[in-house]
C-alpha cells in the first residue's frame, strides 16, 4: 500500500508541478500525503487500538456466516433482513 500511495503521490506532483509550478505542487503534494497517512494508516490503528469497529459493521450478526454457507438456514431465513 505504500508503494501505491507514492504512486499516486508523484502523479499529483507532477501534474500539479506542470500546471501551478514546483513550490504549489510540493505544499498540495504533502497535504495529500497526509491525508493518505490518516486514512491508510491512522484511522485503522486508532480503531484497533480503540476496539471500535467501523461504521456499519454488525460483528457476528452478519448474514454470510459459515452457518449460512452450510446450510443451518432455510431459503426464507437468508432473504429476511438481520435484526437490528
Amino acid at each position: 500500500m505504500a508503494f501505491l500511495a507514492l504512486a499516486m503521490l508523484g502523479a499529483v506532483f507532477l501534474i500539479s508541478a506542470v500546471m501551478f509550478g514546483s513550490v504549489t505542487a510540493a505544499v498540495a503534494t504533502f497535504g495529500i500525503g497526509v491525508l493518505f497517512a490518516w486514512f491508510w494508516y491512522g484511522q485503522p490503528l486508532r480503531r484497533l487500538r480503540h476496539g471500535s469497529s467501523p461504521k456499519g459493521s454488525r460483528g457476528t450478526s452478519s448474514p454470510y456466516t459459515p452457518e449460512c454457507a452450510a446450510g443451518a438456514f432455510s431459503e426464507d431465513e437468508m432473504r429476511r433482513p438481520p435484526p437490528r
